[in-house]
């Protein structure tokens, strides 16, 4: 696939990319925007009884998502209570495990109520968090010296303290969307983002990461979370060589509006978020050509022994939506019991002072290295967890996904992509 060059009505020539990414950090967590429910919802996940149990006093983790709300994240809570059970069947632990389980509904004042359960819960771990209320919750658990493991990382608790350890950062997935750009041929590009104070604070870091991959910010397309209309928004984008859009609640609107000004992935280099399959099957081959970037394979890679497991593991628990963030949450809840399995007398204190010194490569993701920065050639990085660097590349062919480049790329180095 090629950029192709179209003529504007102001006489410039420019090719069209665009790029839509997932709510990924803390530049853009109002892009979600939050709707609460009623009332929060708490469970309690116990271990399974098993003919051969384990032995012990059991370990209490606790998972906080959004089941409700603008951005439903059922996969997340799936992904983690389909790896607790496998965990408490197979002993993996080396302990029982018992889950604790809250839904804040996308809402702030629920979000604090979780954090406030997890640790009257006695939880020594939150385990693949992810919710747009995140801010709500990570400052009161990881503020009581309880490390959030596998989490999110849409928080600028997530992004800097201590106790934090995401897996993939979100500004690591915009230095995976920057590399692709680059990739692609783009020199400069337009970020479409929610209107939003918080959004606005992180411009410097974002046009930083971009120019680490030598891409210019061109300018920053502000969408009000209200916005309905958004053809103005789509048209300010396209005067742009590219576009990276961070607010996946208007990713379809944009992409239909792009595509009335006549930018298709047919004829532009697009990006988008990690788009589930059922999501880009039932779009038809509309979306051929779409580029997206994810720190795993897609589900579709059933080959890969990680997402074959996943799969089966969550078939077993019947849990009935997966997706690429639930199996990152999945994986969160087995790390978090290696390292409780190591441990004679696990603690919050020991647990951190265990994953600190640890690091993976699933088969189904990127590697994940806890003992140093991931990008120590990007100054702005210092101050942020940022422990991993490679991604996986998807384009969709024939209404499918596929993989763009074969294994995880390290953006710093030169790649190619296999649009054809």
């Amino acid at each position: 696939m090629s950029v192709v060059v179209r003529r504007k009505m102001h006489k410039k020539t420019r090719a069209v990319a665009a790029s839509v990414a997932v709510c990924m950090s803390a530049v853009v967590v109002a892009a979600c925007g939050s709707s609460g429910g009623s009332s929060t919802d708490a469970s309690v996940t116990p271990p399974p009884v098993k003919s051969a149990p384990c032995h012990g006093t059991p370990v209490v983790v606790g998972a906080i998502t959004s089941l409700g709300g603008v951005k439903v994240q059922a996969d997340v809570m799936g992904g983690v209570e389909a790896a607790a059970k496998a965990v408490n069947e197979e002993c993996a632990a080396g302990r029982p495990v018992k889950l604790v389980t809250c839904n804040d509904n996308g809402d702030p004042s629920q979000a604090a109520d979780c954090g406030r359960q997890i640790v009257s819960s006695g939880a020594i771990a939150l385990v693949g968090a992810s919710s747009i209320a995140s801010g709500s919750f990570e400052p009161i658990v990881e503020g009581e010296g309880i490390p959030s493991i596998g989490n999110g990382a849409t928080d600028i608790t997530e992004l800097a303290a201590t106790t934090s350890f995401p897996f993939y950062n979100g500004l690591a997935r915009i230095a995976a969307r920057c590399a692709v750009h680059a990739a692609a041929g783009a020199k400069e590009v337009s970020i479409v983002v929610p209107e939003s104070p918080a959004i606005q604070a992180q411009f410097p870091t974002m046009k930083e990461v971009c120019e680490s991959f030598h891409v210019d910010v061109d300018r920053f397309v502000q969408v009000p979370l209200e916005a309905t209309d958004l053809a103005q928004y789509a048209s300010q984008a396209a005067e742009s060589e590219s576009i990276m859009i961070l607010a996946d609640s208007k990713e379809e609107g944009l992409l239909h509006e792009l595509e009335a000004a006549g930018v298709t992935p047919e004829n532009t280099v697009i990006t988008a978020p990690t788009l589930e399959e059922d999501e880009v099957e039932e779009a038809g081959e509309k979306y051929d050509g779409l580029l997206m970037t994810s720190p795993t394979v897609p589900l579709s890679e059933t080959s890969n022994k990680g997402v074959a497991e996943y799969l089966e593991q969550t078939s077993a628990a019947e849990v009935t939506s997966t997706g690429v963030e639930g199996m990152i949450a999945w994986r969160a809840m087995h790390v978090t019991a290696e390292l409780i399995k190591k441990l004679p007398h696990p603690t919050s204190r020991s647990l951190i002072k265990a994953t600190e010194a640890f690091s993976f490569a699933p088969p189904e993701a990127a590697p994940v290295n806890f003992t140093e920065p991931a990008f120590p050639e990007i100054p702005v990085f210092e101050q942020f967890r940022v422990f991993s660097r490679d991604f996986s590349t998807w384009v969709v062919k024939d209404g499918k996904i596929a993989l763009a480049a074969q294994g995880f790329t390290d953006p710093s180095k030169p790649f190619k992509l296999e649009l054809e």
